[in-house]
C-alpha cells in the first residue's frame, strides 16, 4: 500500500495521508492532491520518496510511525 503524505504550508504542522493499492492509483492521487505533497510511503518495500525537503528521513520514520499502524 501506497501513503501519500500532504500539508497544507510548511507552516501548518498538521500532516494527513491517502492511501491507495496501486502506483496508477499513487499517479491519479498525486495529480489531484489538494495539498503539497510532502513523501510518499510504501509499505511493501518500506521505501519513501521525499517530494517536498521540508522534512528529513529520520522525520519522516516518525511521522509515518506516529500516523501509520
Amino acid at each position: 500500500m501506497y501513503y501519500l503524505f500532504q500539508q497544507r504550508d510548511e507552516i501548518s504542522s498538521v500532516l494527513f495521508y491517502e492511501s491507495c493499492e496501486t502506483e496508477q492509483q499513487l499517479d491519479d492521487l498525486m495529480a489531484t492532491a489538494g495539498f503539497p505533497v510532502m513523501f510518499i510511503y510504501d509499505d511493501i518495500t518500506k521505501g519513501i520518496r521525499i517530494i517536498n525537503d521540508y522534512y528529513d528521513l529520520q522525520q519522516c520514520h516518525q511521522i509515518i510511525n506516529s500516523l501509520v499502524r
